[in-house]
């Protein structure tokens, strides 16, 4: 009963903002309900789809990042070996 009238209550406050009409029953929540209850499952799969890409792109980047500490690593070997090349020839 709580649940009814907590329903009722909000249906109103929509109704004061202009988003529902008593005058149809409210068929337009029904509507919007039916609506959501529909397009639920591509939703579902919209979001396992980005899910997936994004898994994919957390990969790529780490596999990237890796790459770019080895490069780094190399770099900094590679400035130092040549610092120690320099100060023994000076």
């Amino acid at each position: 009963m709580q649940v009814k009238a907590r329903a009722i209550q909000y249906c109103m406050k929509l109704e004061k903002q202009g988003l529902l009409d008593r005058s149809d029953d409210w068929q337009g929540l029904l509507d919007d309900i039916a609506g959501d209850i529909r397009s639920k499952n591509k939703n579902r799969q919209r979001r396992k789809k980005d899910y997936a890409a994004m898994s994919i792109a957390f990969t790529n980047s780490a596999e990237k990042k890796a790459t770019l500490e080895e490069q780094i690593a190399s770099y900094n070997k590679y400035i130092g070996s040549a610092m120690d090349t320099m100060q023994k020839q000076g």
